[in-house]
Parts: C-alpha cells; sequence; structure tokens
C-alpha cells in the first residue's frame, strides 16, 4: 500500500472535520449573541400590544439578560417575588393560613400550572422558609388583593361582604329584570287605558248632569260617585294582581338568584387569587378587561406600579375575570425567561 497516495484524503478529512466545528462554533456564537435594541424594538412592535409572541419569546439567554429593562417595560413585568421564593425548579410552594382561601387558591393554582404547562405552583400543608403564605387581612386600603414579596394577602372585609354588584352584567341577570320591567310596564298600561276610559265616561256623565235639574242631577251624581269607585276598585285591582305576579316570579327565582351571585362571588375572589399569583410571576397590571392581570389604574392608593408601559388612570369598573388570558400566559412566559420565576 502507498502512504503517500492516501495523504491528500487524509488531508481532505481534517480540512473538512476543521471546517465543521468552526462551522458549530459559529453557530453557537451566534446563538447566544445580543439581539440589538433596534431588533428587539422591532420585534415589540410587530407583537400585539403586551402580549409577546413569535421570536420574543425565543430569544437567547444573553439577550434577555441585556435588554431586560427594555422588554420587561414594553410588557409590564417586574420581578416582584422575594429571593427564595421560587426554587431552582422555578417553582413556589404555598402555604394556606386562611382555611376559607383554600378552594379559591387551588383553582388558581390549577389554571396556572395547566396554562403555563408545568407544575409552577404547589400548594402545601406545611409553612417553611420560602413558601409562598396566603391570607386573608384586615386593612382599610383599597384593595382586594395584594402581594408582598412573599405573601399575598385577601381584604378580609370586602371577603366577608359580598358584593351583589358583580353579577349586574350577566344576560340571564339582565333577562331577569327585564321580565320584572315588562311586568311593571303591562300594569301601567292597563292603569293609563283605566284612567283614559274613566276620563271619557266622567265627563259624559258631567256634561249630562249640567243639562239636567232637581232630581234628576242627583241620580247623575250618584252615577258619577258610582263610576269614581268602579275606578278606584278596578286601579287597585291591576296593581294587586302586578304585585301578585311579580311576587310569584321572584319567589320562583329566589334559588336561582341566590346561585348566581354566590357563583359571581367564586369567580371574583378566584380572579383575586389567580391576579395576585399573576404578580408573584412577575406580571404588571394591563389596561385590558379580558386580562386576569387587568387593573383600572396602576395607581391603588398606597401602592403604585411604576415599571409600567401606560401611566393610565380610568374610570372602568372592576372587571370579573377569572379565567387566563393568551396576553396572560404569554407574559408569564417571557417572566420566566427573564428569570422573574
Amino acid at each position: 500500500m502507498n502512504i503517500h497516495k492516501l495523504k491528500p484524503v487524509v488531508l481532505l478529512t481534517l480540512l473538512l472535520a476543521a471546517t465543521t466545528v468552526g462551522n458549530s462554533t459559529a453557530r453557537a456564537a451566534k446563538r447566544q449573541s445580543v439581539a440589538s435594541k433596534a431588533k428587539i424594538s422591532r420585534l415589540i412592535k410587530q407583537s400585539p400590544d403586551l402580549k409577546p409572541t413569535g421570536k420574543i419569546l425565543r430569544q437567547n439567554h444573553r439577550t434577555y439578560l441585556k435588554r431586560e429593562d427594555m422588554i420587561s417595560k414594553n410588557y409590564n413585568l417586574e420581578n416582584f417575588a422575594d429571593s427564595g421564593v421560587f426554587n431552582h425548579k422555578h417553582q413556589a410552594r404555598i402555604y394556606v393560613a386562611s382555611p376559607v382561601l383554600k378552594s379559591y387558591v387551588r383553582t388558581a393554582v390549577k389554571r396556572w400550572n395547566t396554562a403555563l404547562g408545568r407544575q409552577v405552583f404547589k400548594v402545601t400543608t406545611k409553612r417553611s422558609r420560602g413558601t409562598l403564605r396566603v391570607s386573608l387581612k384586615t386593612s382599610d386600603a383599597q384593595w382586594d388583593g395584594l402581594f408582598d414579596g412573599n405573601r399575598i394577602y385577601v381584604n378580609r372585609a370586602d371577603f366577608n361582604t359580598p358584593n351583589t354588584a358583580r353579577y349586574l352584567e350577566d344576560s340571564q341577570y339582565q333577562a331577569y329584570i327585564q321580565h320584572m320591567t315588562d311586568l311593571q310596564n303591562e300594569a301601567a298600561k292597563k292603569v293609563q287605558k283605566l284612567a283614559a276610559d274613566h276620563a271619557v265616561r266622567h265627563e259624559t256623565l258631567e256634561d249630562s248632569r249640567a243639562s239636567k235639574n232637581g232630581d234628576e242631577q242627583g241620580a247623575i251624581q250618584a252615577e258619577v260617585d258610582a263610576e269614581m269607585t268602579q275606578y278606584f276598585q278596578s286601579e287597585h285591582q291591576i296593581q294587586d294582581s302586578y304585585r301578585a305576579k311579580l311576587k310569584a316570579y321572584r319567589q320562583s327565582k329566589h334559588t336561582w338568584l341566590v346561585k348566581l351571585k354566590a357563583r359571581y362571588q367564586r369567580m371574583y375572589w378566584n380572579s383575586v387569587v389567580e391576579h395576585e399569583l399573576g404578580h408573584g410571576l412577575g406580571l404588571d397590571h394591563t389596561p385590558y378587561l379580558a386580562d386576569v392581570m387587568f387593573a383600572a389604574s396602576n395607581d391603588e392608593g398606597e401602592y403604585k406600579s411604576l415599571n409600567v408601559k401606560y401611566p393610565w388612570v380610568k374610570d372602568i369598573a372592576v372587571a370579573t375575570r377569572d379565567k387566563l388570558s393568551a396576553r396572560d400566559i404569554d407574559r408569564a412566559k417571557l417572566a420566566r425567561k427573564l428569570n422573574y420565576w
């Protein structure tokens, strides 16, 4: 075998191997290169408002580290959780100190875990260092829920005083109110017709009485009095019938209404706990009613969000949303990239 004839093949193999290694190194370097501010700005503009999508969720670790401030401000993100709340597996253990909150916490935890496709939150029966504690708190401040580093508080006064206004926008409740309004309008129309007919008869009798003398006038006056008596009796019958129908309808809907109010109360407190867990993941407020992280303002009295895209203050009723939106979920995924949980 002539060894000299093999040398070019060996050299070519070595050259190809070196080229492959060089390309791999270049690709690795490219993967870890920091995206420019202009590129990140372009990606942010390409995605829906406050909703990270596409490439903004697929940047490398160095880019998230270097462009954290820019990204967090454009998506209303902030590292709210104390160090140690989330362990090396990016999981937080939750201890519920107030038993009445357990069902709400378990529901909120299940929804976040399902949405993120991993066990981010785990409810535990033992409190230890780093555990996220959930409890009721007495406060005169204007908040229903509050995230405070390693604690979640639910306002005791609000929790123990049901807010009956939260179900008012429900379509079934609106139909319930409309039916009662229809009953009232029906009675009002009957009374109006009765009054119009009475006015015509009364005027006819008065004209007839004016043209008569003596005993004839007395007889007609008796008819006028009888007509007036009949009018008031008929009016009372209409009103009594209306009140009886209204009472019967309300009684038939009593159990349904109690359940409706309870359902909306549960929905609301589910949303409060989900909202506060969202803060734990690094999510600040949004101005979108569809989001669990919605807030009518970034100013909640003594607590004010500073690192937000919108310094909004809007007169909007508090939304009852206990289902996470795509924006809530994608922002939480981005917060993970920023190592906020």
